[in-house]
């Protein structure tokens, strides 16, 4: 199955749900009356949502981490194990995040659900749009050409 793209702009509610957007909900569940996702704690400040079997190859990469190696390692696959949060839609097609999410992500009203491949970021609008200030045309061209090995406009 193809990886999660796009941007999608929701609206967080005073409970802290907000509506998954119908082509994602399409992609992440299906037909499924009562499909599970997951969310996490994310890279750079957001929350990671996951499909159940997204989040399933996550935890077969930590299985192959040796725990007895440092406690670095340990402490980490505590915190990321223990960050995940199952959720199912409620009757309105709604995700509640927890609380501890919430701050995690200083979400507050406006997201963006950015789609990452394996996963979809939730982000603070705002803290989105400063995560890539600066961020320029000719910085994407040079990155796109370093990872997918295209040529650079001139």
């Amino acid at each position: 199955m193809p990886g999660f793209y796009g941007r999608y702009e929701v609206t967080l509610d005073g409970k802290g749900r907000f509506l998954l957007p119908a082509r994602l909900k399409k992609h992440m569940i299906g037909a499924q009356e009562e499909a599970v996702l997951i969310l996490n704690w994310g890279d750079d400040g957001c929350v990671n949502l996951y499909t159940e079997a997204d989040w399933n190859a996550e935890v077969d990469k930590l299985r192959r981490v040796d725990e007895d190696e440092s406690e670095e390692k340990r402490r980490f696959k505590r915190h990321y194990l223990g960050g995940a949060f199952p959720v199912e839609l409620d009757s309105a097609g709604r995700i509640s995040i927890p609380k501890y999410l919430l701050q995690h992500g200083a979400l507050v009203k406006d997201m963006i659900l950015n789609g990452n491949d394996n996963r979809v970021e939730i982000w603070d609008l705002e803290r989105f749009n400063k995560f890539f200030d600066g961020f320029s045309h000719s910085d994407f061209t040079a990155m796109k050409a370093g990872m997918l090995g295209k040529k650079q406009e001139g």
